[in-house]
């Protein structure tokens, strides 16, 4: 499915399928040397605060590594994706780092602080269409517990042994999430619930989660557009199905609670709680969110 989107989106943007980028090999679903030589350069002359972030990331975006494209050259990259939509736009961040205290830097897509908000981005575009472990540390064994046992929060969390990890099975009443990232989603609550608490600065904060709609473009392969068109359904469906706000709250008592994280007060918690919000986007209705 993934490559099947990838080449969808080459031939929405470009009107054809051939070409590619030449490492030992072609490969057909990222961008032509050239182009890509171009792209890197627009973004190292013009937009030079965004090449620093995404050089100075953990991701290695703009690299190429042995006989493999750089990770941004692919059609289907996330982070092409938020920097095209996010490039001009003077006061937005990418690769913002932050704490998480429990499971080490949160990396997340985007980052932008207005007058009276805080928008953090997290983007997605090929990655729920690919295979995911149910397998994750058992460092996060206590929060786990925790939120599962929070009668507050609606997101259930089994876990069992498996060696030096945990097999992991979230869901929400009888629906099992399996396409929604909620191990990745955790994480970036975490590092927020951490920026929050040790300076309140009273804003709101708005996560938004921009998730690249396939339904908006002609997908290549028949066969493939009803599976590739099912598994984003489903991760909509299990991304509304799970109430953030509590879940936020969940993490935020914890982290206070459990692990006496942070230096606000609880009526200063339940203000942070308070302003949060949670939306999902596309890449149709996205820049609305920043406005």
């Amino acid at each position: 499915m993934q490559k099947t989107l990838d080449l969808s989106i080459k031939k929405n943007e470009i009107g054809m399928l051939g070409g590619g980028y030449l490492a030992g090999k072609l490969y057909q679903t990222y961008m032509d040397n050239q182009v890509w030589d171009d792209f890197y350069k627009d973004m190292k002359q013009n937009h030079s605060a965004a090449f620093d972030e995404y050089g100075a990331g953990s991701g290695g975006e703009l690299k190429s590594k042995g006989n493999f494209p750089p990770k941004m050259a692919s059609y289907g990259s996330s982070s092409r994706m938020i920097y095209n939509l996010c490039k001009n736009i003077s006061d937005f961040h990418f690769e913002k780092k932050f704490h998480t205290k429990i499971g080490g830097i949160s990396n997340l897509d985007g980052f932008m602080e207005k007058e009276d908000q805080d928008i953090f981005v997290e983007a997605k575009c090929r990655e729920p269409y690919g295979k995911k472990s149910c397998l994750i540390e058992r460092k996060y064994r206590d929060l786990y517990r925790y939120i599962s046992q929070d009668t507050a929060c609606n997101l259930n969390i089994d876990t069992e042994d498996v060696e030096e990890k945990m097999r992991v099975t979230f869901s929400v009443g009888d629906l099992v999430i399996s396409c929604f990232d909620v191990k990745q989603m955790i994480c970036h609550l975490l590092g927020i619930a951490m920026k929050c608490l040790k300076a309140f600065n009273g804003k709101k904060i708005s996560f938004l989660y921009l998730c690249y709609n396939p339904k908006l473009i002609e997908i290549i392969d028949p066969l493939k557009q009803e599976k590739i068109f099912d598994t984003y359904d489903k991760m909509c469906a299990e991304c509304k199905a799970i109430d953030f706000v509590a879940l936020f709250g969940s993490i935020i008592k914890y982290l206070k609670e459990e692990i006496n994280m942070g230096e606000a007060t609880d009526i200063e918690a339940s203000q942070i709680l308070s302003r949060f919000t949670f939306a999902l986007c596309d890449q149709n209705d996205f820049m609305k969110y920043l406005e």
